[in-house]
């Protein structure tokens, strides 16, 4: 059988576990939230390279059709543009 005492820091211990349920299930929540909102960042952050590096590459296959228009040579057109010299011959068939 348990002392007076034994029930109580049994009692104790019990309050001090069930307080700290609701604080771990608020923490976890937070943490969600955050990670959410962390994770909506770095995707608009991505997104905006990813259309950034699309842009680019438009702007350099419409510079190489100018440049293929003015007889400038395949390899001269890519090292101008960055694009590859199979990328250039490519668009002389378009």
């Amino acid at each position: 059988m348990l002392t007076f005492r034994e029930k109580d820091e049994l009692l104790e211990e019990i309050r001090d576990r069930s307080e700290v349920k609701p604080m771990l299930t608020q923490l976890a929540e937070q943490l969600r939230a955050e990670g959410k909102v962390e994770g909506k960042v770095e995707g608009k952050a991505e997104g905006k390279a990813e259309g950034k590096a699309d842009g680019e590459r438009s702007k350099a296959f419409e510079m190489a059709v100018k440049l293929l228009k003015r007889q400038f040579q395949p390899d001269e057109i890519a090292e101008l543009t960055g694009l590859s010299s199979e990328e250039v011959r490519q668009l002389r068939f378009l």
